[in-house]
Protein backbone atom coordinates (compact mmCIF):
# COMPACT_ATOMS: atom_id res chain seq x y z
CA UNK A 1 0.00 0.00 0.00
CA UNK A 2 2.91 2.47 0.51
CA UNK A 3 4.31 1.51 -2.75
CA UNK A 4 1.10 2.60 -4.57
CA UNK A 5 0.90 6.32 -2.37
CA UNK A 6 4.65 6.61 -3.45
CA UNK A 7 3.73 5.74 -7.20
CA UNK A 8 0.94 8.10 -7.36
CA UNK A 9 2.32 10.82 -5.62
CA UNK A 10 5.64 10.35 -8.19
CA UNK A 11 3.26 10.74 -10.68
CA UNK A 12 1.37 13.12 -9.53
CA UNK A 13 4.35 15.60 -8.88
CA UNK A 14 5.33 14.54 -12.84
CA UNK A 15 2.10 16.02 -13.84
CA UNK A 16 2.15 19.10 -11.92
CA UNK A 17 5.80 20.08 -13.17
CA UNK A 18 4.36 19.17 -16.51
CA UNK A 19 1.49 21.48 -16.77
CA UNK A 20 3.64 23.89 -14.73
CA UNK A 21 6.25 23.52 -17.62
CA UNK A 22 3.77 23.11 -20.79
CA UNK A 23 0.68 26.04 -19.73
CA UNK A 24 3.00 28.59 -20.85
CA UNK A 25 3.76 27.00 -24.42
CA UNK A 26 -0.06 26.70 -24.53
CA UNK A 27 -1.10 29.36 -23.97
CA UNK A 28 1.35 31.33 -26.53
CA UNK A 29 -0.08 29.32 -29.12
CA UNK A 30 -3.31 30.31 -28.22
CA UNK A 31 -2.50 33.91 -29.14
CA UNK A 32 -3.80 35.24 -32.76
CA UNK A 33 -0.62 35.81 -34.67
CA UNK A 34 -1.11 38.96 -37.60
CA UNK A 35 0.25 37.52 -40.57
CA UNK A 36 2.01 39.33 -42.87
CA UNK A 37 0.91 41.24 -45.85
CA UNK A 38 1.48 40.19 -49.29
CA UNK A 39 4.22 41.68 -51.27
CA UNK A 40 4.35 41.37 -54.87
CA UNK A 41 8.10 43.18 -55.06
CA UNK A 42 9.96 39.89 -54.56
CA UNK A 43 9.04 37.95 -57.65
CA UNK A 44 11.07 34.77 -58.17
CA UNK A 45 13.08 35.04 -61.59
CA UNK A 46 11.63 32.47 -63.85
CA UNK A 47 15.20 31.21 -65.18
CA UNK A 48 16.36 30.39 -61.78
CA UNK A 49 13.85 27.69 -61.64
CA UNK A 50 14.74 26.26 -65.38
CA UNK A 51 18.34 26.47 -64.26
CA UNK A 52 17.31 24.23 -61.30
CA UNK A 53 15.37 22.21 -63.46
CA UNK A 54 18.53 21.72 -65.94
CA UNK A 55 21.11 20.94 -63.17
CA UNK A 56 18.82 18.25 -62.14
CA UNK A 57 18.04 16.61 -65.19
CA UNK A 58 21.59 16.86 -65.82
CA UNK A 59 22.13 14.70 -62.68
CA UNK A 60 19.72 12.16 -63.03
CA UNK A 61 21.13 11.71 -66.50
CA UNK A 62 24.86 11.89 -65.54
CA UNK A 63 24.12 8.89 -63.14
CA UNK A 64 21.62 6.55 -65.04
CA UNK A 65 24.38 6.33 -67.89
CA UNK A 66 27.03 5.72 -65.38
CA UNK A 67 28.19 2.16 -66.51
CA UNK A 68 27.15 -0.14 -63.72
CA UNK A 69 30.58 -2.42 -62.43
CA UNK A 70 29.73 -5.55 -62.20
CA UNK A 71 33.06 -7.29 -62.10
CA UNK A 72 32.02 -9.99 -60.06
CA UNK A 73 30.03 -11.75 -63.04
CA UNK A 74 33.41 -11.65 -65.33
Amino acid sequence: MRHVKQLISRVLTVAVWAMAVLAPAVALAQRPATPDQPSLRNIPKPWLGYLIIVVLLAIVLVISLMPSKRSHQN
